[in-house]
């Protein structure tokens, strides 16, 4: 008997775990995030996240093939190839108000003369209206990749269904960036490094499981070196092919 109630529980709490339990694996042309890619190289990016819900409490983690080509612009020879990130927060909903908070770790691996690693505290509100969902967040780094000072990020987004298989969405974005740089890494700037980052795309749903994007993004600045210049990383096109479980 008491056999029996261990699998029964047992088998209770891996269901109510497994009910919890979500993520992706994504395809993609071009990995870009807050307007500027992350796959210099051009090759695929094969993305992965699994994230774990329990009352609004939530645990989430990250991965993808990154390269940011410090080999071939002279800075280490052993450039980054992956991102590895985690993050935890809480989330609920006032009235028709969905508040999120979070803190995040951004993790590089590959990387030897320079650690990118950095962290991030951030809020999220989101309201739907109608078809509409309008979104905005505001985010904290304490250090931008862990090369310069202190920055903050603010966006504010929007998506509207067109049906239940399609949706278009567009955002603007902006990275409050104070230091000028000095570094080898990120040489001095006068105007700085903060950038204003804007983009529009489309999402089709195929099934519960499979769907698929294309989105276009640019910024304001392609004077900041590689990563905002015009071909191809301040005017961007990114298609991408998603199983969601």
């Amino acid at each position: 008997m008491k056999k029996q109630t261990l699998i029964i529980l047992t088998a209770l709490a891996s269901s109510a775990f497994a009910d919890g339990l979500t993520g992706s694996l994504s395809l993609t042309n071009n990995y870009v995030a807050r307007g500027t890619a992350q796959n210099y190289d051009q090759t695929p990016v094969l993305m992965a996240n699994i994230n774990y819900d329990y009352k609004g409490f939530y645990l989430g983690f990250f991965t993808a093939n990154v390269d940011f080509q410090e080999d071939r612009l002279g800075i280490q020879e052993n450039p980054t190839d992956r991102e590895l990130s985690f993050w935890a927060g809480y989330r609920f909903t006032v009235k028709n108000v969905t508040i999120d908070s979070m803190f995040g770790s951004y993790n590089y691996t590959g990387d030897t003369f320079t650690a990118l690693d950095m962290v991030e505290a951030k809020i999220n509100l989101s309201i739907p209206v109608k078809k509409f969902v309008f979104s905005t967040s505001l985010g904290y780094l304490p250090d931008y990749f862990n090369i310069l000072s202190h920055s903050v990020w603010a966006d504010f987004s929007v998506s509207y269904q067109i049906n239940d298989k399609l949706t278009v969405n567009a955002g603007i974005g902006r990275q409050f960036i104070t230091d000028r740089g000095g570094s080898d890494v990120m040489p001095y700037n006068k105007d700085g490094y903060s950038y204003t980052t804007w983009n529009a795309g489309v999402n089709y749903t195929f099934n519960k499981n499979w769907s698929a994007n294309i989105s276009y993004y640019n910024t304001n600045r392609h004077d900041l070196g590689e990563i905002y210049s015009n071909n191809p990383y301040g005017n961007n096109i990114s298609a991408a092919l998603k199983f969601s479980f």
